[in-house]
């Protein structure tokens, strides 16, 4: 039994340390480490309304926007592509950085600020306000690693 522990201890220390240090926690990254870690892929879209026409839109939207992806870059600029188009701009945290702010580079819509519910190594959920047929909703976006 001696000789067990003898051989098995370190190697028992060495696999708490592996899991110890090997094991990133979100809160050692800033929001901004996270965005920029990896490619963002999209998962699903969810709205907060039980009207058929929004909820038919939604729908529509997670279609085009299955196999999607959302890159944000450290120079502050971001790539998003979702059927074989790929929309160019900027990006910005607020100072708070509960808000993503992106500003496409064709200045054909106004800036998108949607609100960070949650950002981890993998995964990425934001709200956001909609506004269709003179009701407002809030959508949840789901991206993941």
């Amino acid at each position: 039994m001696k000789k067990l522990l003898k051989y098995t201890s370190p190697f028992l220390i060495l696999l708490f340390l592996f899991a110890a240090l090997g094991c990133e926690k979100d809160e050692e990254f800033s929001k901004e480490e996270l965005l920029t870690s990896h490619v963002w892929r999209f998962s699903k879209m969810t709205a907060d309304t039980d009207t058929q026409d929004i909820i038919d839109l939604i729908t529509v939207v997670e279609a085009f926007m299955t196999g999607g992806t959302l890159n944000f870059d450290d120079d502050g600029t971001y790539s998003m592509t979702a059927m074989q188009q790929t929309e160019n701009g900027v990006w910005e945290l607020s100072a708070d950085e509960k808000t993503l702010i992106m500003d496409d580079d064709d200045g054909n819509v106004d800036p998108s600020e949607t609100t960070l519910v949650s950002l981890t190594l993998t995964k990425m959920v934001w709200e956001d306000e909609g506004d269709y047929l003179d009701e407002i909703f809030t959508t949840t976006t789901v991206w993941i690693k």
